[in-house]
């Protein structure tokens, strides 16, 4: 099980990209507790953007996801070892893992800015 992130149309129809945005759920504790840290949204970002920002039927605008992207990435390199803790203990999930899948994330947002995004959890 984990969180799939795929990428729409205006009418809904599926958008190909080249990175699998696929993650975990064991390594949403990771986000969680950097919401504590910096004071922030990012497991909603990420796991819960239509829910974040009220988004009918699940579909989210890239744009909305695209600002907030940099400044969690950044934020999670910077305490990087206060998070380390809090990855999952089964080793299903690591601190890389996160990083390629939010720069992988980051880097579709930009290609498909005036699309939508819907997360499957």
């Amino acid at each position: 099980m984990g969180l799939n992130i795929y990428f729409l149309q205006g009418n809904g129809d599926d958008i190909e990209v080249e990175s699998n945005l696929k993650i975990t759920h064991n390594l949403n504790k990771v986000l969680i507790e950097l919401d504590k840290i910096s004071l922030t949204n990012y497991y909603s970002l990420i796991w819960r953007p239509d829910e974040l920002f009220n988004c009918e039927n699940g579909k989210v605008r890239v744009e909305d996801v695209l600002m907030h992207l940099p400044s969690l990435i950044s934020d999670l390199v910077f305490c990087q070892y206060k998070l380390e803790k809090y990855l999952p203990e089964n080793g299903y999930g690591s601190f890389e893992w996160l990083y390629k899948f939010l720069c992988d994330y980051l880097k579709e947002c930009r290609l498909h800015q005036d699309k939508y995004i819907y997360c499957c959890r």
